[in-house]
């Protein structure tokens, strides 16, 4: 179902919370990872007419060294576990550019933050997020970052919990949890309000998970 896991990075705190959860994914999967950074090219400025064309040319080439120095101290670590890590550094806008690279390999699972600060190309990672989520035809993983002062994502993955209602749409992901929840051993939690106006006397308004499997 999955040829890679593409998986953007910004160089925040914030944003490095996703590794744990791609780990475990490729591992399980056996599945190489593609880490990437958009550089965010320089707007014209009026300080700079003498030459504004060195300027974006020295500017891109010096985020892009960087952005790439960065990646791969990443990737180093994640192919010390067992990975199989490449990195892209595009230039573009973050949203298009991260869709843009998934679509050059079939099946690719783009796995990203839901926040974070960009060092290198200075872009809030929830709109990218965001816009990513409209723009991709593929599976997407969102992980929604905690806040610095919090502990650590290093657990990755303990079960899955699945909403259902009934209809095909929300019944399309089942054959990704299963993927998922047979390369992880994970439980897989099936959950559906089943009285979503007006719970009978002595019903609990929240629904009690199916355990399916693991």
């Amino acid at each position: 179902m999955y040829d890679r896991i593409l998986v953007p990075l910004d160089e925040s705190q914030l944003g490095e919370q996703v590794p744990p959860y791609v780990r475990q994914l490729g591992l399980g999967l056996s599945l190489p990872l593609t880490l990437i950074a958009v550089v965010v090219p320089p707007r014209p400025s009026i300080t700079r007419d003498l030459n504004p064309s060195r300027y974006y040319h020295e500017t891109v080439e010096h985020q892009t060294e960087h952005a790439g120095a960065y990646l791969d101290s990443v990737a180093q670590t994640l192919r010390s576990q067992g990975l199989s890590v490449s990195t892209e550094v595009p230039c573009g806008v973050p949203g298009e550019a991260i869709v843009e690279e998934a679509t050059k390999t079939p099946d690719t699972l783009i796995a990203m933050s839901g926040h974070g600060r960009s060092g290198v190309a200075r872009w809030w990672l929830g709109s990218v997020a965001d816009r990513v989520l409209h723009l991709a035809t593929g599976p997407l993983l969102v992980v929604k970052s905690r806040p610095t002062g919090d502990s650590p994502h290093n657990e990755g993955f303990n079960r899955v919990l699945v909403p259902v209602d009934g209809s095909p749409l929300a019944e399309a992901v089942l054959p990704h949890v299963a993927l998922i929840g047979r390369g992880l051993d994970l439980a897989v939690d099936l959950i559906r309000n089943a009285h979503p106006r007006a719970p009978p006397p002595g019903c609990s308004s929240r629904s009690l998970p199916r355990r399916v499997g693991g």
